[in-house]
């Protein structure tokens, strides 16, 4: 989404209105909700944990 993100202020830059879907698309090669519906699972106990233990091993600042 990142890149999605600066392809669309890159083309802001240059003059081109680049809604967030456009861009995504051009990233992802597709709509984004149908890359998202084939490739993007739940995440496991076992990952949900990691990122949980992640998490406190690095509290936000402030």
């Amino acid at each position: 989404n990142c890149l999605a993100d600066w392809y669309r202020e890159a083309g802001e830059q240059r003059g081109l209105d680049i809604s967030k879907d456009e861009a995504r698309e051009r990233i992802y090669g597709e709509p984004f909700a149908d890359w998202k519906a084939r490739h993007q699972r739940e995440a496991t106990a076992e990952q949900l944990e990691a990122f949980a233990a992640a998490q406190r091993a690095h509290p936000p600042k402030g």
